[in-house]
Order: structure tokens, then C-alpha cells, then sequence
């Protein structure tokens, strides 16, 4: 099964290479909760970075704090 996945892998990352598109793959050295959290915080940071180059505030939040303000106003028994 491992040979299967392998080739699998391999294949998808190919067909997405040849069509120009641009893809990584990260080899981790263990899967433990220090590897796992540089893992998001390199997501984290992609995000942040991808948003910023579309021009974008990736860090603005509108709808979340609507929602927490709602939330509140639910909790107080006064829904707008």
C-alpha cells in the first residue's frame, strides 16, 4: 500500500508541476507537537504573506468581531 501512496503522491505532485502551478513538499523528521507547531506557524505565515501581496489585510477581521458583539448581545438577551 505504501508503494501505491508513493506513487500517487509522486503522480499529483507531477501533473500539478507540469501545469505551472506552484506547489511544495515538506519533508518532516517526526510528527511530534514541536514539528506540528512550526508546521502551522509556517502556515500562519504564508497566509500572511499571500494576503499582503493580494493586497489585502489578512490580519482584519470584520466578521468575527460582528459575530462576537452578536454573540454578546444573544448572551445579554438582546438580539438586534
Amino acid at each position: 500500500m505504501a508503494e501505491v501512496m508513493d506513487a500517487e503522491f509522486r503522480a499529483t505532485r507531477q501533473v500539478i508541476t507540469d501545469a505551472g502551478h506552484p506547489n511544495m513538499t515538506i519533508h518532516l523528521p517526526v510528527l511530534d507537537a514541536h514539528v506540528l507547531g512550526q508546521l502551522i506557524d509556517l502556515y500562519q505565515r504564508a497566509t500572511i504573506y499571500a494576503g499582503l501581496l493580494y493586497g489585502i489585510n489578512p490580519l482584519d477581521q470584520p466578521s468575527v468581531e460582528i459575530g462576537k458583539r452578536l454573540a454578546i448581545d444573544y448572551l445579554r438577551g438582546t438580539p438586534r
